[in-house]
Formats: structure tokens, C-alpha cells, sequence
């Protein structure tokens, strides 16, 4: 669908010229129709104008028909619409109450194919050309300052667009376009003045390059600036995540930074079994329950990969901990047991140092 509707105006010009290169606006007989298919050749390319010709009639309607029924259960924004058909309302504004906006897409379907029949049949009659899109383009212009069907812009980003007015603008340099246009036809007999009108008609046209070219190039820098800032906040949220988790003597506690106390996702209880070592010089096995988010933190800036890559460091620095105290407390209780040995060893040879012969065996009888 949403290569239908990207290449809509391919197909139906093509559709078009089609019809009038090779069945003269269908005024023709039977006999010339059959004159017209006798290769294989020709029969392609009639048979396959003809049928693009009807599917960019049958298509937009089918849409059409499509989002009123749904619009009519009120389905028009649920994930199940949105996976099926999500490309008919994309970049609409499905907030709005107008019953006009979802309808959009399909409407700009049909002004296109309006266009372009007028540009392949009324080829001999350009001033009536100019007068019917000048016609469209004003109608439009009115109607999107009444709908603004169009999904307004982020309030975050760098720079405030907001496609509906962007769109009356577009619209505005178009009715000057054509109204230039109309001037440059024989209407103006007047060569120097065609001259001025023909470089009005290309200073709007450069203008009306520029001003999208600029469009796109602040989109552009505003994503760029979304992505940056989304970056920085997943890694301050990390980091201070791990600062705030504590390592205490006889227990470990688990501090959320301020920055995730407020994150109101779904949860699931998960136990971690870590070894600790106590005052008492002997090992224990404690577990720790931790709370952690099912899903990405904020606006979906702190991811939950990120998250969990936190807190997997964080088990990892209790456990070198608990490795590091019970180390220590082996290396102390062999000193503690090599010096007991060696005072013990001491004691006896003072003991018995100065004593004589006898006056050991007498000890050793007594």
C-alpha cells in the first residue's frame, strides 16, 4: 500500500498517456481497437494501461471504504488498525474530532488524479489548465486551514515546524505560481511584460525550492539533535544509576536514582543469590530482590538493554566485592592460625630452654 501510494502519480500518468497514445481517449471502433493489439507488443502495453488505469481508480477508493468503516466502529486508532492499515493515516493527526482527517491521504489521491488528467487531456487548452489547478490549489488551501489534518511537529525539537502551516505556504506559492502562468499566455501580448512575468515565475520557483530545501535540512538537524539528546539521557541515567547503588558491610542496598523513581512501567520480581561475607568471618547466602522495569525508561530514552547492562554491572561489583571480602578474610584467618602456631612454639622452647636434663624427665613423668 504504501508503495501504491508513493509511486501514485507514476502509474497514472503512465496509465494515461497510455490511453491517449494508443487509444485516442478511447474514441475509436471495435475494428481500430483490433487494429491497434495485433502484436503481442501493443496488446502489453493496452492491456496493462488499461489496468493500471482502473486500479488507480478502484485502489483509492477501496481506502476510502476501508477507513470509514473502521471510523464508523471507532477503530481508527487501534493496534490492530494500525498494524493492518496504518500506512492510509500516516502522518495524520488522529487527535483531532475533524471526521475529515483520516481521509486526508485518499483526498490528496484524488486531487492528484485530478491533476494529471488535466495535464494529458486538456493538453491543447493551457489557460483552462491554469484556471482549474489555480481553482484546486485555492480550495485546498482553504480546507487545510480548516482540517490542519497533518500530525503537528514536536515540541522538543530544535526548531518548531509545523507541517499544517508549511502546507499553506507550499499552497500559497503555488497559487502565485500559476497565477504567473496565466499571465505568461496570450492573455499578455506584451513581450516585455511577459519578460517581467517570466522572471517573477522563476524567482517564485526558486524561492519555493529554497524554502523546502530548508525544511528538509531542519528536519534533518532537529532529528539529529533528538537522537543526541536521547543518547546523553540514556547515559546520565546509567551512570547515575550506578552511583546511587550502595554497597553496605552486612547487606547490600539498592538505591534508584531520582531520575527512575517516577517511571511508572510494568514490573517483575527477580531474585539474585549473592554470597557475603559478615563480621562474624563466616560466608552467607543472601537474596536480594530488585525491582526491575519491563520497559525503556521516559519517552523510551533510556532503553531497557541499557538498563539491564546496568544492573548486570551492579551484580557483577557485589560479587567482586563478596570474592574480594572472603580473599581477605582467608588471608587473615591463615595469619591469624601460622602466628597462633608459631607463639605456641615459642612458649615451649622458653619453656623448657633452661631447664636441665633431669628436670625435664621429671616434668615429662610428672
Amino acid at each position: 500500500m504504501r508503495f501504491f501510494i508513493q509511486q501514485y502519480q507514476a502509474i497514472l500518468t503512465a496509465s494515461l498517456v497510455c490511453v491517449y497514445m494508443n487509444l485516442n481517449y478511447f474514441n475509436l471502433s471495435g475494428s481500430e481497437f483490433l487494429e491497434r493489439t495485433e502484436t503481442v507488443a501493443q496488446k502489453i502495453s493496452v492491456y496493462l494501461g488499461l489496468a493500471l488505469l482502473a486500479a488507480s481508480v478502484l485502489i483509492p477508493s477501496a481506502m476510502a471504504k476501508v477507513i470509514y468503516s473502521h471510523q464508523k466502529c471507532g477503530q481508527l486508532t487501534t493496534s490492530k488498525f494500525q498494524t493492518a492499515y496504518g500506512t492510509l493515516v500516516n502522518g495524520l493527526n488522529m487527535k483531532s474530532k475533524n471526521p475529515q482527517v483520516p481521509f486526508w491521504n485518499v483526498i490528496t489521491l484524488f486531487r492528484w488524479g485530478i491533476q494529471i488528467s488535466v495535464f494529458v487531456f486538456l493538453k491543447d487548452v493551457p489557460g483552462i489548465q491554469i484556471i482549474i489547478n489555480l481553482i484546486m490549489s485555492q480550495l485546498f488551501t482553504i480546507l487545510i486551514s480548516k482540517v490542519r489534518p497533518l500530525e503537528p511537529g514536536s515540541e522538543k525539537a530544535w526548531i518548531k515546524i509545523n507541517p499544517n502551516y508549511f502546507k499553506i505556504l507550499n499552497e500559497i506559492m503555488v497559487t502565485y505560481y500559476l497565477i504567473f502562468m496565466l499571465l505568461l499566455t496570450d492573455i499578455t501580448s506584451d513581450q516585455d511584460l511577459r519578460i517581467a512575468f517570466g522572471m517573477g515565475e522563476l524567482a517564485i520557483l526558486g524561492l519555493c525550492v529554497f524554502i523546502n530545501v530548508m525544511k528538509a535540512a531542519l528536519e534533518g538537524i532537529n532529528e539529529i539533535c533528538r537522537r543526541r539528546d536521547g543518547k546523553n539521557k540514556t547515559k546520565l541515567a546509567s551512570k547515575n544509576y550506578l552511583e546511587h547503588t550502595k554497597i553496605q558491610g552486612q547487606g547490600a542496598s539498592q538505591e534508584m536514582p531520582s531520575t527512575l523513581q517516577n517511571v511508572k512501567t510494568k514490573k517483575f520480581k527477580k531474585k539474585n543469590r549473592i554470597q557475603r561475607v559478615n563480621n562474624k568471618s563466616d560466608v552467607t547466602i543472601v537474596e536480594l530482590e530488585e525491582d526491575t522495569p519491563a520497559s525503556a525508561y521516559g519517552n523510551k530514552q533510556f532503553r531497557t538493554n541499557d538498563f539491564q547492562r546496568a544492573q548486570l554491572n551492579y551484580q557483577r561489583a557485589l560479587s567482586d566485592d563478596a570474592l574480594r571480602r572472603a580473599s581477605q578474610l582467608a588471608i587473615q584467618q591463615n595469619l591469624i592460625a601460622i602466628s597462633t602456631s608459631t607463639r605456641g612454639r615459642e612458649q615451649e622452647s622458653n619453656s623448657s630452654i633452661h631447664l636441665t636434663p633431669y628436670e625435664v624427665e621429671c616434668e615429662k613423668g610428672i
